[in-house]
């Protein structure tokens, strides 16, 4: 059974900044950069590691936290940089 999206009477035109790529889902702007390839990669990974299969939005919410602490991180050791 497939998520159908709710009808708002726009539609969702998918535009990449590189004009030859296509669009990867219909994910939030913010996921684009999760692509197939490391979506199937990390859930293997992450599934192996939890000892289950994970579900697509497990593991997409896995790479948003990921992404999160490289932020943290990154931001974090600039400022102590800057001092």
């Amino acid at each position: 059974m497939t998520k159908q999206p709710k009808k708002t009477g726009l539609t969702l035109q998918n535009e990449q900044h590189d004009q030859g790529a296509q669009p990867v889902s219909n994910r939030p702007l913010a996921q684009a950069w999760i692509t197939p390839t490391l979506l199937t990669e990390n859930q293997q990974a992450w599934s192996k590691a939890y000892g289950r299969n994970l579900s697509e939005p497990e593991t997409v919410e896995i790479l948003m936290n990921l992404r999160r602490l490289a932020e943290t991180l990154l931001r974090a050791n600039k400022e102590r940089m800057d001092v």
